[in-house]
């Protein structure tokens, strides 16, 4: 559970890093949603107790930069052509490309 809800707030804090990066309002307006629906799942994780079987996610690779992913996203968002609803697809994608 601990590990879930870490995952779940490690997530929140990715969305409003990229949200502070990125200047278009409505990208960071779902960003910022995104992040308080992904700690509102922590926090439910948190009041239900222990699961009852173990997380068995497999350990995360090394995280980049921060900063170099929400600018690698960015990159990608404006070479897609600025579509809407698709900021966590962008995000994720930058990650996987900068880990290499």
């Amino acid at each position: 559970m601990h590990d879930d809800k870490s995952a779940l707030l490690e997530q929140a804090e990715r969305c409003r890093r990229l949200a502070h990066a990125i200047n278009t309002t409505d990208v960071v307006e779902k960003l910022l949603t995104m992040a308080e629906d992904y700690e509102e799942q922590a926090a439910r994780l948190a009041a239900s107790g222990p699961p009852l079987v173990p997380s068995e996610a497999p350990e995360e690779p090394p995280r980049c930069a921060q900063m170099d992913v929400a600018r690698r996203a960015y990159y990608l968002w404006e070479q897609a052509g600025h579509p809407d609803g698709r900021a966590e697809e962008f995000y994720f994608e930058a990650e996987r490309q900068l880990r290499g």
